[in-house]
């Protein structure tokens, strides 16, 4: 049964990466809004959703506005789990903007680049998402900056303060996997991560809302939103 999936799973997940990828390319040429877009990743992401067998289950209440959505991290597939009224946008390394299609297409989702290796590059970029807020859009950060297969990690404060800087609300939610094995952790390759992902018959998520927060202290929000995390995730 396992072979029987990558036969179909493998081929058809290339298939929809490159559908989108072509999608948000021409899309964005064209000047369709980015709210449009947002909606057509969503699709997109049912689409693979429903290929790999994975059942998102949703708890708590989906704040109705934009803000900077954080979340902990376990894996470089949280990404595809995290949902938001307003169109998510990322922050990707600097190099993926050169990079044939793939650069493009994260350009035309409005990612904004950073090079970790400059102080200046990352502050830039801090604010840069602080601003994709003023413009309707919610960026997710992983504070831990590293995944991890339960409990939290101690979180990079920049955001926060820079959150509390520009007055932007943050909109915390948790991930947890069904299956804790699922986390990409430890010495594991991608090629062997994925691989098991897509052979796994079937596997949840659980995706937990939690309250807007805000302050102009950034400490202060630091300590709010990993005590509601805390709460909220496996230990």
């Amino acid at each position: 049964m396992k072979l029987i999936r990558y036969m179909y799973r493998i081929p058809l997940t290339i298939v929809l990466l490159l559908l989108i990828i072509s999608a948000v390319i021409v899309a964005k040429f064209l000047g369709v809004s980015m709210g449009f877009r947002h909606r057509m990743i969503n699709a997109w992401r049912s689409m693979v959703l429903f290929t790999l067998g994975i059942k998102v289950n949703v708890k708590g209440e989906m704040v109705r506005r934009a803000g900077i959505a954080m979340c902990n991290h376990r894996s470089y597939a949280d990404a595809i789990f995290v949902y938001s009224y307003a169109p998510v946008v990322y922050l990707a390394m600097e190099e993926l903007k050169s990079w044939p299609i793939f650069g493009l297409a994260a350009s035309a989702m409005d990612t904004v680049f950073v090079d970790r290796s400059s102080k200046e590059s990352r502050r830039a970029a801090k604010l840069m998402l602080a601003d994709r807020v003023s413009q309707g859009m919610s960026p997710v950060v992983f504070p831990e900056g590293y995944c991890s297969e339960k409990g939290l990690l101690p979180f990079k404060p920049g955001m926060f303060h820079v959150a509390a800087e520009k007055g932007v609300p943050i909109l915390p939610l948790t991930i947890e996997y069904s299956d804790p094995e699922m986390a990409w952790v430890g010495e594991e390759s991608f090629i062997s991560h994925l691989t098991r992902m897509l052979g796994k018959p079937s596997w949840s998520v659980d995706l937990t809302f939690g309250p807007a927060m805000e302050g102009v202290d950034g400490v202060d929000l630091n300590d709010r939103v990993a005590a509601w995390m805390s709460e909220n995730i496996r230990h």
